[in-house]
């Protein structure tokens, strides 16, 4: 446990009070590259191995296209772009296979890995315990608890067994 807090809070730079996610991506990326179902992903698809691939999917990517991008810095401070490519990947792979063929199911393990993996690696900042102290006051307010209390309804049987 102490082992994972300590790399959490690696990515997180103090004097900056900023993530550097440029290690989050790849941390992820290559949590995703050694699962098991990784290897459709792992290279561009190739129009001998996909015929007409090229005509159907108008925005191909693949995890070495998302390491080159990582590489390139097209992440950095932008995580929901890294995110839509995994799920573009994804989306690529269902709409050219189907949902349902192997490799429709390969890609949605391969997303729910992704999905896994990507909170496991999101560092514990400041905002992390305002948000949690924020929870935390909704919680405790009395209207909130009152109105959690009253659409409770509490079932009773009479001696006919009847509810009541």
């Amino acid at each position: 446990l102490s082992e994972n807090s300590n790399a959490s809070s690696s990515f997180y730079d103090e004097t900056s009070n900023s993530l550097d996610t440029s290690d989050i991506h790849q941390k992820v990326l290559t949590l995703l590259r050694t699962n098991e179902n990784s290897w459709p992903f792992l290279e561009p698809v190739s129009e001998e191995l996909a015929p007409n691939y090229f005509s159907i999917i108008q925005n191909p990517i693949d995890l070495s296209t998302i390491q080159k991008k990582i590489n390139n810095k097209v992440y950095v401070n932008n995580s929901p772009e890294f995110i839509r490519d995994i799920e573009l990947m994804v989306a690529n792979c269902e709409q050219y296979n189907g949902k349902r063929s192997i490799l429709g199911r390969i890609a949605n393990r391969l997303l729910r890995y992704f999905k896994e993996s990507w909170s496991e690696c999101q560092p514990i900042t400041p905002q992390f315990y305002d948000d949690i102290d924020e929870i935390n006051h909704q919680r405790d307010n009395p209207i909130k608890r009152r109105l959690n209390e009253s659409t409770s309804t509490t079932i009773t049987r009479d001696k006919n067994n009847n509810t009541r």
